[in-house]
């Protein structure tokens, strides 16, 4: 409950910035911003990336939880086309994540994965 309450107002703000990249400026101007990433739910993460661009979200991913990082990546790269279907791992999906943790930074690599 508290996490859709939570996925509903980040979902809010998130809609009323016009671009990806005015809302992580905004974002990365704000010194809290640490402290916050692992406070948001798992759905609203992902909301927030796709609106900013995987390629673009290194510096929001660097603050992640392991944990959150995981979903994040479960939540992303595994598709499913087809309702009742089994999902279907996205590989490509799944580069375009190594290549923005790599990014981050070797020690965010051996501490995440």
């Amino acid at each position: 409950m508290r996490d859709q309450l939570i996925s509903g107002v980040i979902m809010a703000q998130i809609q009323r910035f016009k671009s990806g990249k005015q809302l992580l400026k905004t974002l990365t101007d704000n010194p809290d911003l640490p402290a916050f990433i692992p406070t948001v739910p798992t759905a609203s993460m992902v909301s927030l990336i796709d609106r900013i661009g995987v390629e673009d979200s290194a510096t929001l991913i660097e603050f992640t939880t392991p944990g959150q990082l995981a979903e994040i990546i479960d939540e992303t790269t595994w598709t499913n086309p087809i309702p009742g279907a089994p999902d279907e791992f996205d590989p490509v999906e799944f580069f375009r994540w190594l290549e923005v943790i790599l990014e981050v930074g070797e020690d965010f690599v051996v501490e995440r994965l």
